[in-house]
């Protein structure tokens, strides 16, 4: 609707507009501050793809889904509201947001897709549901800030490269966790302390921790 607006510095979406489209303020990089509609249901793919100069947004509450890259390189956004109800949020949604330092993840969410907050290299604080069961591929990847996160009892399965280059300091693994892909934790050079609760072999794929500074790593016997 809006795609490549370069001089729209402000909108308002009214209260008909159930859905924001594919592309609908992509590449608007003068764009600071939006108001969506509450009636609001879905926001499409990169809808705010390259928005550089917005740094708040509030996601009403009749929002469940979100489709891939909306958030893709705004690069000054700093504030996103979620909202509770949100159930489905595609790949890569706040890749390369780079001053984003903390957000709350909605527990409607059951599964951190792929990629969700790559490259946010200011993200510090991030709270993972009570609810969720997996953590995507690439999720934290480069994620350098994040020096701690709290993986919930429930989650199963951790993705290749999830916290990979991220700034992990320690890290608590429940026993709920039974798969951890390949390079998970990989180049967490500041990785020193990881707790591990299982009392049964899990499986963990190649290079999990390779090039972290952690030198050993107590797992249960039989272990693949």
């Amino acid at each position: 609707a809006f795609l490549c607006c370069s001089a729209l510095k402000s909108a308002s979406i009214p209260s008909t507009v159930k859905e924001l489209g594919y592309n609908a303020f992509s590449q608007c990089t003068a764009l600071m501050t939006i108001t969506l509609s509450e009636s609001l249901e879905k926001i499409g793919f990169n809808a705010f793809l390259q928005c550089h100069a917005l740094k708040e947004i509030i996601i009403p509450e009749n929002v469940t889904e979100m489709e891939d890259g909306i958030f893709n390189s705004c690069s000054s956004l700093e504030s996103v509201t979620l909202p509770d109800g949100l159930a489905k949020m595609g790949k890569y949604v706040f890749v390369a947001c780079n001053n984003l330092k903390d957000i709350n993840i909605p527990s409607a969410l059951k599964e951190l897709p792929e990629g969700t907050f790559h490259d946010c290299c200011a993200l510090e604080d991030v709270v993972i549901p009570a609810s969720s069961t997996a953590i995507g591929i690439n999720t934290f990847h480069n994620c350098q800030s994040l020096k701690n996160v709290t993986i919930p009892a429930g989650v199963t399965k951790i993705g290749a490269s999830a916290f990979e280059w991220s700034g992990l300091t320690s890290v608590d693994i429940p026993e709920t966790v039974t798969q951890i892909d390949e390079k998970a934790f990989s180049g967490c050079s500041a990785l020193a302390d990881v707790t591990v609760s299982w009392k049964e072999p899990i499986s963990i794929n190649e290079n999990v921790f390779a090039e972290s500074m952690r030198e050993t790593l107590p797992v249960p016997s039989g272990a693949q």
